[in-house]
């Protein structure tokens, strides 16, 4: 965001905080975690912060907190691939739940209809749609009725926001504990996140 005082990536980093790291695998771990700490402020200012603070009434802000949480997947398949490009497509966002997830997702025809009649329906028409729902009731994260095309589920709101912070947790965790692909990806987003903005800032 860009602000009197530069652009920010999180609340407290600017774009020239990062690119003064210079970050690369073998920095040291004084470098990777300040830049860890970036991203962490960053999801969690703009999103996890947010998705409890709505869950907090989750019955009258569950809608709200589920298009975040559907943003915070879409945001994190760009940090998991290393991704610069826009082209994200239905398969992409399969693949992302049903490796990342899979413990909620345990068959395509869940990952699909999330996406279609969750993620899509409330980012893209303001609505869940194709017969899905949000719950603050179900017993399981994901509740499923039917099958192929016709699969149409139910998704505990708070329960599922609870998985995906997880998810970020684990993250974090993999980028702390040095592994190689996960620190590669995070430096090629990271890196064409700064630039790009950079250009505003310049």
């Amino acid at each position: 965001m860009q602000t009197e005082r530069g652009i920010f990536i999180s609340d407290n980093y600017s774009c020239s905080d990062y690119r003064r790291l210079c970050l690369r695998i073998n920095s040291d771990s004084e470098a990777w975690n300040f830049a860890i700490n970036i991203f962490r402020e960053r999801i969690y200012g703009r999103f996890i912060n947010q998705i409890e603070l709505l869950n907090d009434n989750v019955q009258r802000n569950g809608f709200a907190s589920m298009a975040l949480c559907c943003l915070l997947i879409d945001t994190m398949y760009k940090f998991e691939h290393g991704s610069i490009s826009t082209n994200y497509n239905e398969v992409k966002y399969e693949e992302m739940l049903m490796t990342y997830l899979n413990d909620v997702f345990i068959s395509l025809d869940m990952a699909r209809a999330f996406y279609k009649g969750i993620r899509c329906g409330i980012l893209h028409s303001g609505e869940t749609q194709s017969g899905c729902m949000l719950s603050v009731t179900c017993n399981h994260i994901i509740e499923v009725q039917g099958n192929g095309l016709n699969t149409k589920i139910n998704v505990n709101v708070i329960d599922f926001s609870n998985r995906v912070i997880q998810y970020i947790n684990d993250y974090i965790n993999r980028l702390y504990s040095g592994d190689t692909q996960t620190r590669k990806k995070f430096i090629k987003k990271m890196n064409y996140l700064c630039e790009r903005e950079s250009f505003i800032e310049d």
